[in-house]
């Protein structure tokens, strides 16, 4: 099949411009369609993408552990909350969460009834009678 942009052109532009599709439809003058199109159906095109894209990120990992190295203190927190989250640095996430009057009075409930030993179904039935009482009287 003959192309307007040859498949040799795209991978071409695609490496002058570390696989930035946009670029490298701009450089070409065609849309960036044209080149996700291609990558769909041309395997090499797609190949060159991935391949510009990985360099990137092994270049910016150099780069990064170049800066940890100097001290670089955000490069450093970066690095442990992404990288190190797995040994426990991460930030620490607050929910500041308040119960509504009737979320409150569940909690209470459930307290209480914990405190008198009551299984989970007598929790339930009393919740429900609870609230059938509160229904009958609003009426």
């Amino acid at each position: 099949m003959a192309y307007v942009y040859s498949t040799e052109s795209i991978i071409e532009a695609l490496k002058k411009t570390r696989g930035k599709v946009y670029v490298a439809a701009d450089a070409l003058g065609c849309s960036h369609a044209t080149i996700y199109n291609r990558a769909l159906k041309v395997k090499a095109v797609q190949q060159e993408i991935d391949t510009q894209r990985e360099t990137m990120l092994d270049i910016a990992e150099v780069e990064l552990f170049r800066l940890i190295q100097t001290g670089n203190l955000g490069a450093i927190i970066w690095y442990l909350k992404t990288i190190g989250r797995t040994r426990g640095y991460k930030e620490r996430v607050q929910i500041d969460h308040r119960l509504s009057d009737n979320e409150q009075v569940i909690v209470e409930l459930i307290k209480h009834m914990e405190a008198a030993n009551q299984s989970p179904g007598e929790k339930f039935q009393a919740l429900v009678n609870r609230y059938a009482n509160a229904d009958a009287s609003a009426d």
